[in-house]
């Protein structure tokens, strides 16, 4: 970086050392992530104004999209941010069966901003509560339960621990609650089963509803409708995704913090990973029904209404928050500092929680941008793999 090589002979230089030096596809992807990373000081410069103007066509095209081609449509749209009137939203839902599907999620984000905390629980149990996923769940609870605990005892053993360690601040009955819940999950998708951090997601719901049956329709239609399904399953591949995309936007949105971790040796895997795989939801832990903080449901209004990245905003917006403390740390103290710092930030640090909407509307960040991220990890994993896949065939060479 510093001899102003260019990015495609950065890469070819890192894959034939890979080659010779016979590193392993995470180690390749690693050193490619880092140079990636480290040629990026400005957003503008990083992406070309070509690129740029790109998102912003296919974000138009996109709202057309979103709104339909009618032009009423489109006027009622585009007007919904400037109405302060639930009545009104009510009436747009009901004007239309295709305003409806179209306006769901906008209008939610609208009425949302403007509701107290009980008001939100109750529609975020309008977003996720699924009809029919709660007869699902007590039919599970009696007719499978039993049988689970016995023929699946390892995953069942660490459900227990990891309930009882989260919320042993709570009643054993809320403990069991919770417990089932991720028990019947386990059962009714096996393909996921159980993955530590689902025991947070799920005792957050049950807290806001007190009801195990709702929380359980709005756990598995929360992992459904956001596919966090590739987030817990086994080797994390979804998580490994969202925090090569962190690291890339602490690069183009706090360069100078950036800059400090990369001469420090941290990426946002040393801290980021409970904060991406729980929704920040692990705050919760060692606390009491009474102190769930307003942040986490801001969060969750976000994640909601625009998906996860509403956490890597979030994520961005910590970071931002406490970078000039950050910037004066080493190794050692910055990562202790960050995976202590969401409890300061939620619970502590009052002035985070009345920041935070205007501050996170700073990192402007499109889905455009996201996929294109998402692109550039595909293409670094597929370059890794090839870098080990020749390394081992120059092995084998050798010793023919």
């Amino acid at each position: 970086v510093h001899g102003r090589v260019s990015e495609t002979l950065g890469r070819e230089l890192l894959i034939n050392a890979a080659i010779y030096y016979q590193l392993d596809t995470e180690s390749l992807f690693q050193y490619l992530s880092d140079f990636k990373a480290a040629q990026v000081i400005d957003r503008e410069e990083d992406l070309g104004v070509k690129d740029i103007l790109k998102m912003s066509l296919h974000k138009r095209e996109k709202e057309r999209k979103l709104f339909g081609y009618s032009k009423e449509a489109m006027v009622v749209g585009l007007s919904l941010k400037y109405i302060d009137d639930k009545v009104t939203f009510r009436n747009i839902m009901i004007a239309r069966k295709e305003w409806a599907n179209l306006f769901r999620l906008n209008i939610y984000a609208q009425v949302l901003l403007r509701s107290t905390i009980k008001q939100k629980e109750k529609i975020w149990q309008g977003i996720l509560f699924s009809k029919g996923l709660d007869t699902i769940y007590m039919k599970l609870k009696t007719d499978n339960l039993k049988k689970f605990r016995v023929e699946s005892k390892s995953i069942d053993d660490i459900i227990s621990v990891d309930v009882l360690r989260s919320f042993h601040k709570h009643s054993k009955e809320v403990q069991e609650d919770i417990k089932n819940i991720l028990r019947c999950y386990a059962i009714f998708n096996p393909n996921v089963e159980y993955c530590q951090g689902m025991n947070f997601l799920a005792g957050f719901f049950y807290l806001t509803t007190q009801n195990d049956a709702v929380s359980f329709s709005m756990l598995a239609t929360l992992i459904a409708e956001l596919n966090l399904s590739h987030m817990f399953k086994q080797d994390v591949p979804m998580l490994k995704m969202y925090c090569y995309q962190l690291n890339r936007l602490i690069a183009i949105y706090l360069p100078k913090l950036h800059i400090h971790m990369y001469q420090e040796g941290i990426d946002s895997t040393y801290f980021c990973s409970p904060w991406i795989l729980t929704a920040f939801t692990f705050i919760l832990q060692s606390r009491t029904t009474t102190e769930i903080p307003p942040l986490l449901y801001e969060i969750f209004d976000m994640l909601l209404t625009s998906g996860l990245k509403a956490i890597i905003k979030t994520s961005l917006f910590i970071l931002y928050h406490y970078e000039k403390e950050l910037l004066n740390m080493t190794y050692e103290t910055f990562v202790q500092f960050l995976n202590a710092v969401p409890n300061k930030a939620f619970f502590d640090d009052l002035s985070i929680t009345k920041n935070q909407k205007k501050a996170v509307k700073k990192f402007n960040i499109s889905d455009d941008l996201l996929e294109k991220l998402d692109d550039e990890y595909k293409n670094l994993k597929i370059m890794s793999s090839k870098g080990e896949n020749e390394g081992k065939k120059n092995v084998f060479k050798h010793y023919t």
